[in-house]
């Protein structure tokens, strides 16, 4: 094995390969959990599951992206020929992914069966991460009942900011600095950003990040553009793909780095999707899973370089925001504003 050595303070080095799959994946918290609501009456009230919720699943580690997909779930009143029509979006900070209704919600009372799906083999549906590992055998197949409220769950919290202005800020104070991701010309430059790659302007991001291909990704092939739907996960990926943080260089680079996780009271433990978790289940993943990830996806050191932080004393919500202005399609327009 190949160990990653990168230049201090920057993301720039060879990075390094494995050649086997990690632990086994595991779905750590769920909504609906199994029996919801079964200890009540139909009728009454407040007691199941909202009738507008998302379902939800976070799971141990980062998924393969392209298995965190409606086809991976189902979920029904009776046979499964009645199922939900669900959309599914991946949240790569927290590992988890939420599955919104479309059109109709669930029908007041009703019980429901959840069906969660493992591939075990190559083409099957089924979550799997990021490097290939399936669902824990000793989990499947995964099935369990709920009953649907009589009334719809309270408003949903306020949104992330989700603007360019905001996440050129972060970018900018952060990543876009001396030596590492800044603008340089003329004959005064010491040096030139690293692969290329500028993140302190308007320009800079469109020209070298957005829809740009992550040079560390390209594994030793020729390629000049971002591949969509690579065989193996992570080549030839974008640095920043828009309406795709799953599947953006520049996430991961965040992700790698211990102190990305950190919230004003030390390391954030609170879910947008489950509210506070125990300390020994906080939003960062093990020590030994960021190095997979480093191992598998990520070269260099992560991102921002030593010294810096992403925003004050919460930089989870700098991660979370840069998150939220990929998702919503990386748009540059409102910079210029």
């Amino acid at each position: 094995m190949l160990i990653a050595a990168g230049v201090v303070g920057c993301d720039f080095g060879p990075g390094s390969t494995v050649a086997e799959s990690g632990p086994a994946l595991r779905i750590v918290a769920s909504k609906p959990t199994k029996n919801t609501g079964l200890d009540c009456a139909p009728e009454a009230p407040a007691c199941g599951f909202p009738l507008d919720a998302p379902f939800v699943f976070r799971f141990n580690r980062h998924l393969d992206p392209s298995t965190a997909v409606r086809q991976s779930l189902d979920v029904y009143a009776g046979t499964p020929d009645h199922g939900e029509f669900l959309t599914p979006s991946y949240d790569v900070i927290e590992r988890a992914v939420s599955y919104s209704h479309i059109g109709t919600n669930l029908w007041p009372g009703a019980v429901y069966t959840v069906e969660v799906f493992g591939a075990q083999r190559d083409g099957e549906p089924g979550f799997r991460a990021y490097d290939g590992t399936p669902l824990a055998p000793a989990d499947l197949p995964l099935e369990y009942s709920f009953r649907a409220r009589a009334e719809p769950g309270p408003p949903a919290q306020g949104s992330i900011p989700a603007d360019c202005r905001t996440a050129l800020g972060i970018l900018t104070s952060s990543c876009g600095v001396a030596d590492c991701h800044a603008s340089c010309s003329g004959s005064t430059c010491r040096r030139q950003p690293r692969m290329g790659l500028r993140l302190d302007s308007i320009e800079g991001l469109s020209d070298t990040a957005i829809d740009q291909l992550a040079r560390e990704t390209t594994r030793g092939q020729s390629a000049t553009s971002p591949l969509q739907g690579a065989a193996r996960f992570g080549v030839q990926m974008p640095i920043v793909d828009p309406a795709r943080p799953d599947n953006s260089y520049l996430m991961y680079k965040l992700l790698v780095g211990r102190e990305n996780y950190r919230a004003n009271d030390g390391m954030a433990c609170a879910s947008r999707f489950f509210g506070d978790l125990p300390r020994s289940d906080c939003l960062a993943p093990s020590d030994d899973e960021r190095e997979r990830l480093r191992q598998w996806l990520v070269r260099g050191d992560p991102m921002p370089p030593a010294g810096y932080t992403l925003r004050g004393d919460s930089p989870i919500d700098a991660v979370r925001a840069l998150q939220a202005w990929i998702q919503s399609g990386a748009n540059t327009s409102d910079c210029a504003d």
